[in-house]
């Protein structure tokens, strides 16, 4: 397996807050952590705060440097929601695990950009 660094930038996360009060700050309502499983293999991780959820069809990845292409991300089912916005969508809450496959074309530094 390469020695492949993995770094991270939290961009923009679409979600809404269930409770009143003061909203938390993206990166303390979504902690996002990514490790590099092998060498086809990326893991991806949200803790989701109590009162908050992801849209899955919202959650998008992009990776750089340019010859490092990702696959299609292996989402489990999440919980279907009537959204006063959105219409019916299906969003996550709490724990969130993400399996990307990538091919690293190279490159021994990943970095990997959460949307």
């Amino acid at each position: 397996m390469r020695n492949l660094l993995l770094a991270f930038f939290l961009l923009f996360s679409w979600a809404v807050h269930a409770g009143e009060g003061d909203l938390l700050e993206p990166e303390q309502a979504f902690k996002f952590s990514a490790r590099v499983v092998d060498d086809q293999t990326l893991e991806v991780r949200y803790q989701i705060a109590e009162g908050y959820y992801l849209y899955k069809e919202k959650i998008r990845f992009k990776a750089e440097p340019a010859d490092v292409t990702l696959g299609t991300a292996q989402l489990p089912a999440g919980k279907i929601k009537q959204d006063e916005y959105f219409g019916k969508v299906e969003i996550y809450r709490h724990d969130l695990l993400i399996r990307l496959p990538y091919t690293h074309g190279g490159a021994n530094q990943i970095t990997l950009k959460a949307t």
